[in-house]
C-alpha cells in the first residue's frame, strides 16, 4: 500500500466529502461508484467514531443524491439511527414481538429476471430454517425444503410461512412430519412473528429497520428476514434504475454461526451485482477475522474507514490489507473520527472532526445521553 510520505490524495471530482488528509491537509472526496466493487466497511473500537463516520456518509449521500433515484436502507440492531431518521424524513420499521409489524419470509422478488426467484427463496429458507431450528439440515431435509418451496408457490398466490408449513405437513416422508412439528412453535405458537404476511407498504427512499427489542437469538433470525426483504427491494430498485445504499450496523451478529454467515455473504455478494453499495459497520473486528466469510468481505471491500483498532485486530488487518508500518501508526491511538481511509489501492490517513454544539453533531451523535435528549 502507499506510504503516507508520498502525499497521495483521494480527490474524485464526483466524490463526497470524507474529511482531511492528515499528510497533505487537502480535502478527501471519494466516489464509491467508481471503484471496482463499491462495497465498504467501517471498522473501529467502541467510541472510535464509527457511528459518526457512518452517519456522515449517509447525510452527504442524502444531500448529494437527493431525489427518487437513490434509496438508503439501514439495518439498526441497537436503535442508534432514529434521530437521523427523523431529521431526514426516514421511515422506521420496528420489528418486535409487540409491534404488529410483520415481514413475510415468503415474499418474492418477482422483478428478478436474471435468477429464478423461487430458487433464491429456497436457498434463503434453507439458511432461515437451519438458523430457526439451530441445527444443520441433512440432504433429505434440504431436498424436502426445496420441493415444498416450489409446491407452495404453485399452490398459493401469496403464501406465508403458514402455507409453507401446511404443504410441508402433506409430504409423505417422516423427516417432513418432524420438520413440520419443529416449525409449529414459529407458525402457531408464541414465536409466530415471522408467519404473517407483510403488512407494511412503504414508498420511502430512506428506510431504517429497528430490531433492538428482540432477544439476541431472535434478533439474528429477524436480521435474516430483514436482509431477505432488502434483497427484494434491491432487485426492484435495479429495475427502476435506482441506486441502493445499504448499511449493516453490528454486522458481526450475522457471522456468529455458519447458516447466518453463509446467507449474509451470499447477500453481500449478490446485491453488488444489482447496483447496490453495501457497507458493514462493527467494533467486533475479531469476529470478522475469525470467520472465513468475514475475511473474504474484508479482502474484497475496496472502500474502508479504519478507525482506532485493538492491537491484535490492527496487526491482523495490517497483514490482510498489506498496510505499511507508517500507515499502521495512524490506527494505534488516533483521536475520535480519525484513522485511515481506503479507496481501491490508495490508503491515506484522514480526520473528520464534527464540531460539538452544531446541529450536525447533534443529529450524528451516538452518545446515549445526547440521543435521549433529541
Amino acid at each position: 500500500m502507499n506510504s503516507p510520505w508520498t502525499s497521495v490524495d483521494l480527490q474524485d471530482r464526483s466524490g463526497k466529502y470524507y474529511g482531511i488528509n492528515q499528510i497533505s491537509s487537502n480535502i478527501i472526496t471519494i466516489d464509491r461508484s467508481l471503484l471496482n466493487t463499491p462495497s465498504g466497511l467501517i471498522l473501529g473500537t467502541s467510541g472510535a467514531g464509527k457511528g459518526m463516520a457512518t452517519k456522515h456518509e449517509i447525510i452527504t449521500t442524502k444531500i448529494k443524491e437527493s431525489g427518487e433515484n437513490t434509496e438508503i436502507i439501514i439495518v439498526d440492531p441497537e436503535a442508534e439511527y432514529s434521530v437521523i431518521g427523523r431529521a431526514f424524513g426516514g421511515e422506521m420499521i420496528d420489528i418486535a414481538p409487540d409491534s404488529q409489524t410483520y415481514l413475510n419470509v415468503l415474499d418474492l422478488s418477482e422483478e428478478n429476471m436474471d435468477e429464478d426467484p423461487v430458487k433464491v427463496k429456497s436457498e434463503f429458507l434453507l439458511s432461515f430454517i437451519g438458523k430457526l431450528l439451530d441445527r444443520k439440515m441433512d440432504g433429505r431435509e434440504k431436498s424436502i425444503i426445496d420441493r415444498v418451496t416450489r409446491l407452495t408457490y404453485q399452490s398459493f398466490k401469496e403464501p406465508s410461512l403458514k402455507e409453507w408449513v401446511f404443504v410441508l405437513s402433506q409430504q409423505p416422508e417422516e423427516e417432513a412430519q418432524n420438520l413440520a412439528l419443529d416449525m409449529e412453535l414459529y407458525v402457531e405458537g408464541s414465536l409466530d412473528i415471522f408467519s404473517h404476511k407483510t403488512n407494511i407498504q412503504t414508498g420511502s427512499n430512506f428506510l431504517i429497520y429497528n430490531v433492538k427489542k428482540l432477544g439476541d437469538e431472535l434478533k439474528q433470525i429477524a436480521l435474516m428476514v430483514v436482509f431477505d426483504q432488502i434483497w427484494n427491494r434491491v432487485v426492484r430498485n435495479q429495475k427502476l434504475g435506482k441506486k441502493t445504499w445499504i448499511y449493516f450496523d453490528e454486522m458481526q451478529l450475522l457471522l456468529l454461526d455458519k447458516y447466518a454467515s453463509d446467507f449474509f455473504f451470499k447477500l453481500w455478494s449478490r446485491v453488488r451485482k444489482y447496483g447496490a453499495s453495501p457497507t458493514g459497520i462493527t467494533q467486533n473486528v475479531e469476529t470478522l477475522l475469525l470467520d472465513p466469510n468475514g475475511r473474504r468481505i474484508i479482502a474484497n471491500s475496496e472502500f474502508m474507514i479504519l478507525l482506532k483498532q485493538a492491537k491484535n485486530d490492527r496487526e491482523e488487518l495490517v497483514q490482510l490489507l498489506g498496510l505499511s508500518k507508517e500507515l499502521e501508526k495512524y490506527l494505534v491511538n488516533p483521536e475520535k473520527g480519525a484513522g485511515l481511509i481506503k479507496a481501491g489501492s490508495v490508503v491515506v490517513p484522514f480526520k473528520n472532526k464534527i464540531p460539538q454544539g452544531t446541529q450536525l453533531f447533534d443529529i450524528m451523535s451516538t452518545d446515549p445521553d445526547k440521543m435521549a435528549s433529541n
